[in-house]
């Protein structure tokens, strides 16, 4: 068995590092999204089980997923990407339209990309 380490990205959003490289080709949206700009997902109502990314290039985001040997199960509406170690799973939404305006965040020496105007507010 593997052991991780789980970075926060912010208070109640914990992530394996080596998800960390897929989540930094990707823009988080919705309401992971929301909560980060908040600073806490435990002030936030709804949170989803797992981390809501939208994707320019989502087959190479797929490949790399891969090469790192992580799980991918494809839908018609998201891509799902997981390990069987942990309980994380990443969501690559395919129906959300690109996003307009993003905010850069630094945890650890990965950048983030997470949409600023989500669709909730």
């Amino acid at each position: 068995m593997r052991s991780y380490k789980i970075i926060s990205i912010v208070r109640g959003i914990g992530v394996p590092e080596e998800f960390l490289k897929i989540i930094e080709e990707c823009i988080i949206i919705g309401y992971t999204a929301k909560a980060i700009l908040v600073g806490d997902a435990l002030k936030e109502d709804y949170l989803p089980g797992y981390i809501e990314l939208w994707c320019s290039n989502p087959e190479e985001t797929i490949m790399k997923a891969k090469k790192l040997k992580l799980r991918v199960y494809g839908g018609k509406r998201h891509i799902t990407i997981t390990d069987k170690y942990t309980a994380c799973h990443m969501k690559i939404i395919l129906n959300h339209p690109q996003p307009r305006k993003t905010k850069t965040i630094k945890v650890k020496e990965h950048k983030l990309k997470i949409e600023k105007a989500t669709y909730f507010t």
